[in-house]
């Protein structure tokens, strides 16, 4: 079952503004599947057929294991004959990159029929995703977009529009492998979907088949598109926006124009870290993380200390990453980070110091050099049983022979750690930059 996470995300990507030209519209609430809608399965098990969970105000069919699978949910009929242009847009989710997008054991699809439901006509599908496309397993906060002009205009049948999924039990992993409907809406105006936001950039997936414009509506936090105070862009073509002035936080507006504008969707820009990875020596730890500040602020302290009660350093500068000393060896210690601008959204990371059996280099008067490097480090003592790690943990290269020099010339630039034992078999490590 899809986390919490993921539902906030659906409510995040909610409606927002004035619905222009809108024709149907469907968000899953209720205690049951809503009317007019129908499924067709030939499955036994009920978490491998299309249903409706209220607990997620969404359509789900999870991906068996055992058993072939070819599941369909059909929308009411709708009536196009009075525009000129409209748009499909639904909200898929998927989770599972392995079974969408490189096993590809399962496809979901789309189909039109003008008669009924007697014949249909395949209109898109997930053949066209690719591994790129999630953020980790999952793929989620977007709307796909369907231009339906061929079936708008006066005298055009009615068209029902419906949604398959099959799989072919060749799924390869134990991870669960779902399919998720947020939300169908068919409008005058493609719905459209953000990428990313940064302190200066917005981006959003390109409509195909649209001919029009998008608008951006952007201010800080708490800007609305009905009590403004935020600034408006017209006009733009393409898939990105730069902001003149760089923000810490701001919240962001898109919407299509075509004639007439389309639906706002809204996106929060939090300056928020993620993935912090701390890399622990005796008495020091190397932390790294992801963000987009100018500077952080850090605090941290033993085991899970009252925040606020732990050592604070703020204003770090734009570099990623800090090394903490003076730690105290094989103790747990508990850090967080924020961007200095941002108020509340602090990321923790735990993590525990080496044991006193695990020397330092400095400790054994062993001098590494040149630290950063280009090419070879050389040691003043010699070291064998040598392994290079990258900040998270991952093996690199090792050596097992005695030697007073290697070289690393093949390794990109970064921080590492090294370890190895001298010739009395005493571990130690040491922080190495390769430039």
């Amino acid at each position: 079952m899809k986390t919490k996470t993921i539902l906030l995300l659906a409510i995040f990507l909610g409606l927002i503004g004035i619905k222009s030209q809108q024709i149907f519209d469907e968000v899953f609430t209720g205690t049951s599947l809503p009317t007019g809608w129908s499924i067709s399965s030939t499955a036994t098990n009920a978490t491998e057929k299309w249903a409706f969970y209220s607990d997620y105000d969404d359509l789900e069919v999870y991906e068996s294991t055992t058993v072939a699978q070819n599941e369909w949910v059909y929308m009411p009929k709708v009536s196009l004959q009075t525009y000129g242009e409209a748009y499909l847009n639904f909200g898929l989710w998927m989770y599972n990159k392995s079974s969408w997008a490189t096993n590809r054991s399962c496809r979901a699809s789309v189909h039109a029929s003008i008669n009924n439901g007697a014949t249909w006509t395949e209109i898109w599908s997930t053949d066209q995703i690719t591994a790129s496309d999630f953020l980790g397993e999952a793929l989620y906060s977007r709307f796909w977009n369907i231009n339906l002009a061929s079936y708008c205009g006066a005298g055009k049948p009615d068209v029902k529009i419906a949604y398959q999924y099959t799989s072919n039990k060749l799924k390869n992993n134990t991870l669960t492998s779902f399919a998720a409907i947020i939300r169908v809406n068919i409008a005058g105006q493609p719905l459209v979907s953000f990428i990313k936001l940064n302190k200066n950039t917005i981006t959003w997936h390109p409509v195909n088949d649209f001919n029009g414009t998008y608008e951006i509506y952007y201010g800080p936090i708490g800007t609305t598109t009905e009590k403004g105070g935020g600034t408006l862009v017209t006009g733009l073509t393409g898939t990105s926006f730069t902001i003149p002035t760089s923000f810490c936080q701001y919240v962001a507006f898109i919407r299509a124009k075509n004639v007439l504008p389309g639906e706002w969707l809204k996106l929060s820009y939090l300056n928020s870290i993620t993935s912090i990875i701390a890399t622990p020596d005796t008495t020091s730890a190397l932390l790294s993380w992801n963000g987009d500040a100018d500077t952080y602020d850090l605090e941290y302290g033993v085991g899970n200390f009252v925040q606020g009660s732990g050592t604070r350093i703020n204003n770090i500068s734009s570099n990623t990453n800090y090394n903490l000393t003076n730690l105290q060896p094989s103790t747990s210690y508990k850090v967080y980070i924020k961007a200095t601008c941002n108020t509340a959204n602090w990321a923790s990371k735990t993590f525990q110091t080496l044991v006193l059996g695990t020397d330092s280099a400095e400790k054994l008067q062993l001098s590494i050099y040149p630290n950063p490097t280009k090419n070879s480090l050389n040691f003043s003592l010699p070291l064998k049983n040598i392994e290079i790690t990258d900040i998270s943990g991952k093996a690199i290269k090792s050596i097992k022979n005695s030697t007073t020099i290697i070289d690393i010339s093949e390794l990109p630039p970064g921080v590492y750690m090294l370890s190895g034992t001298n010739n009395s078999d005493a571990k130690v490590t040491s922080k190495i930059i390769k430039e």
